[in-house]
């Protein structure tokens, strides 16, 4: 761009202050793209997801711990009663393994799941936050080239006042006229 196309403050899409705004809001869907295909992801088959997390499972550290001192208070308790080795007494065993098994996972999966919707609010919060400030750097662009046409339109209309009185005063009063009233507009126009 040339010095005349600065003066006059180049074309149409660089005095307009949405295209100053634009590069930085054009970005902000793209920061949503990687939810929108998780959600749609979940929202389209959310038991897929269970047993891909499920299928992640490993028991904790205290399950076999507990499995056993539950195994063996079935034992005693069958012992006790006289029932020891019978289907009864190995129906309670597998009953008392199951349901430890089952809490076990179930304790796990709503870890597993508690920590995947953290990952995905912490991702829409960044998001959030990127698109904010892109949100105020497009703002900012958007005023900056507002000032600037502003600006240049008050440069122009200053410049202008000035040229049409010195004008004036040549029409009136001669060279000297136009000598003292070109100044006495530009001075009045550009510094007044």
């Amino acid at each position: 761009m040339g010095w005349f196309d600065n003066l006059f403050g180049g074309d149409d899409e660089e005095r307009n202050p949405s295209a100053a705004a634009m590069p930085y809001l054009n970005q902000i869907p793209g920061l949503y793209d990687p939810l929108k295909q998780q959600f749609s992801n979940l929202s389209a088959n959310p038991g897929q997801r269970l047993n891909e997390i499920g299928g992640e499972y490993k028991q904790s550290p205290g399950f076999q711990h507990a499995l056993q001192q539950a195994l063996m208070a079935s034992q005693h308790d069958a012992a006790a009663g006289g029932m020891l080795g019978t289907p009864a007494s190995q129906y309670n065993a597998m009953e008392a393994a199951s349901g430890l098994a089952s809490q076990d996972y179930n304790n796990w999966m709503n870890g597993a799941v508690g920590l995947h919707n953290l990952g995905l609010a912490g991702q829409s919060n960044i998001a959030d936050n990127i698109s904010q400030v892109l949100a105020q750097q497009g703002a900012y662009g958007y005023m900056g080239q507002a000032n600037q046409n502003q600006n240049n339109n008050t440069l122009w209309s200053n410049l202008f006042r000035g040229l049409g009185g010195a004008a004036g005063g040549f029409m009136t009063g001669g060279p000297m006229g136009a000598a003292a009233g070109g100044f006495g507009g530009l001075s009045g126009g550009m510094w007044g």
